[in-house]
């Protein structure tokens, strides 16, 4: 004992100087956000897909790939993909030498000193020199950041903490890393739940609808949020919802209101898993929410802002592929698009009202389905085109109209309900503008009670749902 530990521990120490002195070129759990030249907006997103150790200090790191239209490249082959980014497919990282391989192969010395040179570029033989070596700060701390030039006007420039800073060859468009996901820093990608930023109080409008050869229909629910509840890639929201459901040509059929449950969950449902994705990156949202279609959807991410400074998330191109069918090889860097005919797949997201869009059709005879967002009051603002309160009324029964009393009105602090051969189960009460003061479900009883201490002096409505249909009487609040 007495003769090995010392040599291991100088050892460990020893091995943790030469690690402390390492410049990061990559960081497998981090992800990179780039731009080009030097605006805000997330152009390209590196990250590691695998990693493989080489030695104790060195790596190399699989980086993730991307997709791209392609009108040039023959019958079949409409969408490119499994394409390299800027920084290559491959990556080398040692203590003295960063590699850039596949398709090119490229060389950095990360702890170069200033006038050192070597061969950069192995294809064209194009030689690197530091002509800079600086502290800068960089996300907001020191940080020590070297420039390596070329005589064809290559400039990389990298960062002790961050890797490369700064990436131009001179044929390409400049890069400048504006944002890292795992510190947090700089420009990101906003999160599910910055997609998302509704909370208890808020109230959202939803749609939703479907068509086929055999029926259309749509859905428009107004919830009103009391309890959100949030895990790393799913959100729950609860409360309580009128709902309003037509089918074909906008007849109406049913109507409801109760207790609600949201999910938003960006790895289960399918047109969430966009909210996942890097900039050009091809998604695969399987068979939309009906796995009965035989279909296969695909999309390509598209990052940017909208003309209000939203951030946006949308499907730029769409593949469809039946289920079964043969098509190209993805390794061989093609896929096909849709078929003449076929209708697009809609979906968009916006970090102010989440899900903007989802519409997807399956084949060519018009079967698919819908789902948006329509308006919302968070915190108190209106997002959006709100649907007038009446909206939710239009074309309730009212078959039990006069089977009911209520007493005392004017009233106080409380509204008793007294049923004659029906039973409400549920209430809504409106100012006389049509807006919706409080709402709820009422116990199954012969006297039921209503709190209505809250509300201010004043003509109300009172709405009652009941199996048969709805009631709605006025009563006065006077205290």
């Amino acid at each position: 004992m007495k003769c090995w530990f010392p040599v291991v521990l100088l050892s460990i120490l020893s091995f943790g100087s030469v690690r402390a002195q390492n410049w990061a070129l990559i960081n497998p759990l981090y992800k990179y956000n780039y731009s080009i030249g030097g605006g805000d907006t997330i152009v390209h997103q590196i990250r590691v897909d695998a990693t493989e150790m080489i030695t104790p200090d060195s790596f190399r790191y699989d980086l993730n790939k991307i997709a791209t239209r392609c009108n040039s490249c023959g019958a079949g082959c409409d969408l490119q993909v499994h394409l390299p980014q800027f920084l290559q497919h491959e990556c080398h990282s040692g203590p003295d030498s960063w590699r850039f391989t596949d398709p090119g192969d490229l060389i950095i010395h990360p702890r170069a000193m200033l006038n050192e040179s070597w061969t950069f570029n192995t294809q064209n033989g194009a030689e690197g020199i530091v002509s800079e070596i600086t502290e800068g700060s960089i996300f907001g701390s020191m940080d020590s950041v070297r420039t390596m030039t070329t005589s064809l006007n290559d400039t990389v420039r990298w960062t002790k903490t961050f890797g490369i800073l700064h990436w131009h060859m001179h044929d390409e468009p400049m890069y400048h890393l504006i944002g890292v996901h795992g510190p947090d820093d700089g420009t990101l990608i906003p999160s599910l739940a910055q997609f998302f930023p509704f909370q208890p109080g808020d109230v959202v409008e939803l749609g939703s609808g479907w068509s086929s050869n055999l029926q259309n229909g749509n859905e428009i629910s107004r919830v009103y949020i009391e309890e959100r509840s949030d895990e790393p890639t799913r959100i729950t929201f609860s409360g309580y919802a009128f709902n309003r459901i037509s089918y074909d040509g906008g007849v109406y059929v049913d109507y409801s209101n109760g207790p609600f449950t949201w999910v938003v969950d960006s790895l289960n449902i399918p047109a969430f898993r966009l909210l996942q994705s890097a900039p050009q990156e091809l998604v695969h949202l399987g068979n939309g929410y009906s796995s009965a279609w035989p279909t296969s959807i695909d999309v390509v991410a598209r990052h940017h802002r909208n003309v209000d400074g939203n951030y946006v998330i949308e499907a730029d191109k769409r593949v469809q592929i039946a289920l079964f069918q043969a098509v190209n090889d993805q390794q061989s860097g093609c896929l096909p698009m849709l078929s003449p005919g076929a209708c697009e797949t809609d979906v968009r997201f916006n970090d102010q009202l989440g899900l903007n869009s989802w519409s997807v059709c399956f084949g060519n005879n018009g079967d698919g389905e819908a789902m948006w967002t329509i308006a919302a009051i968070i915190a108190g603002d209106t997002v959006g085109t709100w649907l007038n309160d009446e909206y939710f009324q239009v074309g309730m029964k009212d078959e039990f109209q006069g089977r009911i009393s209520l007493h005392p009105n004017p009233a106080n602090d409380h509204l008793v309900i007294q049923a004659y051969g029906s039973t409400p189960t549920a209430f809504r009460i409106a100012d006389l503008t049509g807006h919706f003061m409080k709402w709820g479900p009422l116990p199954a009883s012969v006297d039921q009670v209503i709190d209505v201490s809250s509300l201010a002096e004043g003509i109300y409505v009172l709405n009652l749902s009941a199996a048969e249909g709805s009631s709605s009487q006025r009563f006065i609040i006077a205290q």
